[in-house]
């Protein structure tokens, strides 16, 4: 799914009856892209995206869903405002694999299990981040173990953010009118959000 906040939309993340009605363990992922100055007061907008939108890579010793941008000659239907991309990557323990990314964005990897040997050498191990200093055309990785991560990334906005609790805009004017029309019920009713 992917949820574009805009103006402002009292909104509830769930994950289903399912949960509830037979328990068991859950993981997801809520990734969250800072949303360029000129669409920040668009209505906000709701799009589910099924796998079908998401090309696959497989071979021998791994496999890449790209889940959002572009990858060798796969691609992503998925729409972004700003160019960003989004990969979730499992490898064969000992398998080698270097990911290029554009030296104008930046960065990062989230190892969901695993272990992973980085350029350096360093190493990653499961639930670790690593971050991507802009100017890296390639990301070399091998895996120490059978190994399950994201590779994120996209081009800075270069915009000046100001946040204040869950609103994020450019200016402190911005902020106060997005507390002023959250106080008026202009981003919908909580009441019919919380039944």
């Amino acid at each position: 799914m992917l949820f574009s906040s805009g103006r402002g939309a009292i909104h509830m993340e769930e994950s289903g009856n399912k949960l509830y009605n037979q328990g068991g363990s859950y993981h997801g992922f809520q990734i969250w892209l800072n949303t360029p100055k000129r669409y920040k007061w668009d209505a906000p907008s709701t799009v589910v995206h099924r796998v079908a939108n998401m090309d696959k890579i497989v071979e021998q010793d791994y496999s890449i869903q790209v889940v959002l941008g572009e990858l060798w000659k796969a691609k992503s239907s998925i729409e972004t405002l700003s160019p960003a991309f989004y990969y979730h990557v499992k490898m064969k323990e000992n398998a080698r694999l270097d990911i290029p990314t554009d030296p104008t964005h930046n960065a990062f990897i989230y190892l969901v299990k695993g272990a992973l040997e980085l350029e350096g050498p360093k190493s990653l191990r499961s639930h670790q981040v690593v971050l991507y200093e802009r100017g890296e055309s390639q990301i070399n990785l091998y895996a120490q173990e059978e190994s399950e991560f994201l590779v994120l990334g996209g081009k800075p906005l270069d915009e000046v953010v100001y946040s204040y609790g869950p609103f994020v805009m450019n200016t402190e004017e911005e902020i106060v009118r997005c507390i002023q029309n959250y106080r008026a019920g202009r981003m919908g009713n909580p009441n019919i959000v919380n039944q």
